[in-house]
């Protein structure tokens, strides 16, 4: 629990510092409330275009069919070259509008044509299309991030949004008109679309940010050559172990161990901070030096320790 409940600090940092994951959050947030919205819309209009249950399972039989392989087909032949051809950005923008369409069309007319579209919309472009395209989104910030932020997509973003869109259907089932639950769905949309368009404005940025982390961090490779910068190089490195940022702690971890005499200094106080795997890779790297106190800074570990820290704190 304490771990979850770790992942899930962590991660809310993330979302709350990175613009294409706070923006990305709340675009989840309107998808949400609009996808179950309109999967009720399109529900409702079988269930009374239908009214026995045999014709409505033959048609809902053939329906999942006929999405199923246009989904594929588009996967196959469309997706790719369409990212291709017109990249991350645009293709971004092609499920918000289709949606926002189904919507219009619903308010339109609802009847059969419109909730036939709407399914196209919800069955076979969200899986062709628009959760290919918000995979690329999440590879363009580092990987330390794409968990943390995931874990707070599941645990919190889903839980509000699938709240808020049952008690919003909970109170307008009982009012006649579709029209009650169809104009809050189309304002969903609408801030599903305008969120999506702000990610797009945050996905070349964040990028960047996410390639020079990984071009211009030294590594250990560049340790021994840094050592000539003495008391200045090791103040910097004190101030990046503080960051948030697990990447650059890491890397200044692996530059700090190249100052024997200083690295139990700055090291220690950062094993109960950091993450298992790196906690035990500094161990590691502490061993050989010995520095003072060690033992005393590793025994805590011992009681929230997976079985391999366990280990090597043990050792």
């Amino acid at each position: 629990m304490r771990g979850a409940l770790n992942q899930l600090q962590e991660g809310t940092v993330f979302v709350w510092r990175s613009s294409l994951l706070k923006f990305g959050a709340l675009s989840l947030l309107c998808l949400v409330f609009t996808f179950y919205v309109l999967t009720y819309s399109v529900n409702r209009v079988y269930t009374e275009t239908f009214r026995s249950e045999e014709t409505l399972a033959a048609f809902l039989a053939v329906l999942i069919a006929v999405n199923s392989v246009l989904t594929l087909l588009i996967q196959v032949f469309i997706t790719n070259r369409a990212l291709l051809r017109h990249g991350v950005q645009r293709m971004n923008l092609v499920f918000p509008v289709t949606t926002v369409a189904s919507y219009v069309g619903l308010i339109g007319h609802f009847g059969l044509p419109t909730a036939l579209f709407g399914s196209f919309n919800r069955d076979a472009l969200i899986e062709a299309i628009h959760k290919p395209v918000r995979s690329l989104f999440f590879n363009a910030v580092p990987q330390y991030m794409q968990g943390r932020a995931r874990a707070v997509t599941v645990a919190l973003v889903l839980p509000l949004g699938l709240i808020v869109c049952g008690v919003t259907l909970w109170l307008m089932q009982k009012l006649d008109s579709p029209l009650y639950f169809l104009v809050p769905g189309l304002l969903a949309a609408l801030g599903f679309l305008h969120y999506n368009r702000r990610m797009n404005q945050a996905y070349a940025h964040e990028l960047v940010n996410t390639l020079k982390e990984r071009v211009f961090v030294p590594g250990r490779e560049t340790a021994a050559d840094l050592r000539a910068g003495g008391e200045t190089l090791l103040q910097e490195l004190g101030e990046a172990l503080q960051r948030h940022d697990a990447l650059f702690r890491s890397h200044a971890a692996r530059i700090v161990t190249g100052f024997p005499e200083r690295a139990g200094e700055y090291l220690l106080p950062e094993l109960g901070r950091v993450e298992a795997d790196t906690t035990d890779w500094l161990i590691g790297q502490l061993l050989p030096l010995r520095p003072a106190g060690m033992a005393a800074a590793v025994r805590p570990l011992l009681t929230h320790a997976d079985e391999h820290l366990q280990a090597t704190v043990l050792r």
